[in-house]
């Protein structure tokens, strides 16, 4: 999993379904899969005290210390166009202001890496290289900008399920998305090695389809900062909070306080931690690669871990891996869990899990 290569530069799980997962769990100390950053940020914006923010490939803590770097270097409108929500011709300009707040580390491995910095840096990882060439190769033959613009506007919900049903829904959509979501195509171009190893789904790219047509269906697209980005490249719509200038403020003021970036395999990392530790857990899709063996070891280790009342949030998309049913203490909450999966605007995953630690 270790390859030092940006597999993700945004996150893909929805920041507000995560918060509310949490809880009040969310102001206390946190441990966070850190992928594109978004998440470990959104955490420091909902009061987390103190967030420790984890992963295996260091270029992926590389981005988040990009990101919260230009947050303390930039002006609002500039961190905006610096990391590429805005265009912008400044960005290596830019980058020598963000380049003095950078971890020494970090700043080497971005020097070296000035295209990504050039072309910004949200738009760097594999994924969403990937999402571009969809974007550019593979929809224009199913739909034209004006179409794609005009399914992303449609409201209520009730028109646009219609546009759906009656402009969006043909047997091109259909093909190509079963054909560019298909296993051999997501292995080799989309996703980091080894995150299809445990699963035993057959006919993927069928499988995302009926997601995605659940998900047009079900979830406003109009305000959906995830679906306007994958269809069109950029944030038309609401973008992650990080972004606001709410959110930017926030984090300027408050520096470095309370993050800390640690390069690490979860489980090596969990295994010295104290116990009692965390209160708040944003695990991603970790255990999408593990084994039934390493998945439960590493459910006993979080357990260890927390406190009395924590939180643990985690997505699953075509592996399951839910808390050993000897582990009593982790206690799965169906009903929030339902709710959650109901509100999420990213259409791919299959659900969101909401646990609680009960010591």
């Amino acid at each position: 999993m270790h390859n030092n290569r940006i597999n993700y530069s945004q996150c893909w799980e929805d920041a507000r379904v995560l918060l509310e997962g949490l809880g009040a769990a969310k102001q206390g100390p946190a441990l966070s899969v850190t992928s594109g950053g978004d998440n470990t940020l959104a955490l420091l914006l909902g009061g987390a005290t103190r967030v420790v923010s984890i992963d295996i490939n260091p270029a992926q803590n590389y981005l988040l210390e990009l990101k919260y770097a230009a947050a303390s270097a930039l002006e609002h409108p500039e961190y905006l166009a610096f990391l590429g929500v805005t265009s912008s011709n400044r960005r290596l300009e830019l980058y020598n202001s963000v380049r003095p707040h950078l971890p020494v580390t970090s700043a080497e491995w971005w020097s070296h890496r000035l295209p990504l910095i050039e072309n910004g840096a949200i738009h760097c990882g594999r994924f969403e290289l990937f999402n571009r060439r969809f974007r550019r190769h593979v929809l224009p033959f199913i739909h034209s900008q004006r179409t794609i613009r005009e399914f992303l506007a449609q409201t209520p919900l009730e028109a646009q399920q219609s546009f759906y049903h009656t402009q969006w829904d043909s047997w091109r959509w259909r093909f190509l998305f079963r054909v560019v979501c298909s296993r051999i195509v997501l292995e080799r171009f989309a996703r980091q090695p080894g995150i299809f190893s445990q699963t035993k789904k057959e006919k993927i790219g069928e499988l995302y389809l009926r997601r995605a047509e659940d998900h047009f269906l079900r979830i406003p697209l109009a305000d959906n900062h995830f679906m306007h980005y994958l269809l069109t490249g950029s944030y038309d719509a609401q973008m992650p909070e990080y972004f606001s200038g709410e959110g930017h403020a926030y984090l300027r003021t408050r520096g470095k306080k309370g993050l800390s970036v640690v390069n690490a395999d979860i489980q090596t990392y969990l295994s010295g931690t104290p116990d009692n530790t965390f209160s708040a857990y944003n695990l991603s899709d970790i255990f999408e690669p593990l084994s039934p063996s390493e998945s439960a070891h590493l459910w006993r280790e979080i357990v260890r871990s927390a406190k009395s009342g924590a939180r643990v949030v985690v997505w699953s998309n075509l592996v399951d891996r839910t808390s050993p049913k000897d582990l009593r203490a982790c206690v799965y909450e169906d009903d929030l869990s339902a709710v959650l999966r109901a509100k999420d605007r990213v259409f791919f995953y299959e659900g969101v899990h909401v646990y609680t630690i009960c010591k």
